[in-house]
């Protein structure tokens, strides 16, 4: 039981890793922003207001990423999201390292502002569903350290360009293109490292996906698969119950409480098979 859960705890250590390379290209632009202002407007020769707009737009135009993220997630799964938000960072920043105008700038960081929203809210979304309960939050975690370590990473490549590069209009869209790492390396682990998250598979009707995931992907036994599965339609039948008495005005004071009972009476069935065994 002890080597299944260590098993268990070790695969999504993996994946969460992966996952948090998302965040990791939050911190990147964070730190690239910091680290690229100055060079920026002495190169494009902008004004006070104009650097101001650049340092800001990736905070803005994150609140429209946060907000339409669902749109993605939701219909199409986690990888999808990994996938857009990855793609949004690659074209934002080459627009932005390639530019010679402010315009082209603003474009790129919009587009990058976009992504840190997306990524912000995907990542421990998708570390969460891949998690066992009593871990969740130390796998979380991982998404809040990436953001930080980017932020640093982008610091140290940026000292380490202007001081190979002290002199050349160019030393800026080197660091900038250098960001571009993390979300490529984010896409190839979307092709062939993270698996889509089994509780959507399983809430849109694709349990035989999300059984082969629990047991292949994670490792887990039969019965936790089984367990896991159980659970999560309980969570669905739950929310149906809920919502068919909010629409309808009526019902019990808990909407849930058959299906709980049913489920525990289940539950407690198995465990006395357990025994008898």
């Amino acid at each position: 039981m002890e080597d299944d859960r260590k098993t268990y705890e070790s695969r999504v250590a993996l994946y969460a890793m992966c996952a948090s390379i998302n965040s990791a290209s939050l911190g990147l632009i964070i730190g690239n922003t910091a680290v690229v202002s100055s060079l920026l407007q002495q190169d494009l020769k902008l004004t006070g207001l104009e650097i101001t707009l650049y340092q800001s737009a990736t905070a803005f135009f994150s609140i429209f990423g946060a907000a339409t993220v669902s749109l993605v997630m939701d219909p199409f799964g986690r990888r999808a999201a990994f996938a857009a938000s990855s793609v949004l960072f690659i074209v934002g920043l080459g627009l932005s390292a390639s530019a010679t105008a402010y315009a082209q700038v603003m474009v790129g960081a919009a587009l990058c502002g976009v992504a840190c929203g997306m990524g912000n809210a995907i990542d421990p979304l998708y570390i969460a569903e891949l998690s066992p309960r009593s871990a969740r939050g130390k796998f979380v975690t991982y998404a809040e350290v990436a953001i930080s370590l980017g932020a640093f990473v982008a610091c140290v490549i940026g000292f380490c360009v202007v001081s190979a590069l002290p002199k050349s209009s160019y030393n800026w869209r080197v660091i900038t293109a250098c960001a571009g790492v993390s979300p490529v390396s984010l896409l190839l682990c979307v092709a062939f490292v993270l698996p889509e998250s089994p509780r959507w598979l399983a809430v849109n009707g694709r349990v035989d996906e999300a059984r082969h995931v629990l047991s292949s992907a994670l490792r887990l036994a039969p019965k936790h698969v089984e367990a896991i599965l159980d659970d999560v339609a309980n969570d669905a039948s739950l929310l149906d119950s809920s919502s068919s008495s909010s629409r309808h005005g009526h019902g019990s004071d808990d909407p849930g409480g058959d299906n709980c009972a049913a489920a525990a009476a289940e539950s407690d069935g198995r465990d006395d098979d357990d025994d008898d065994e």
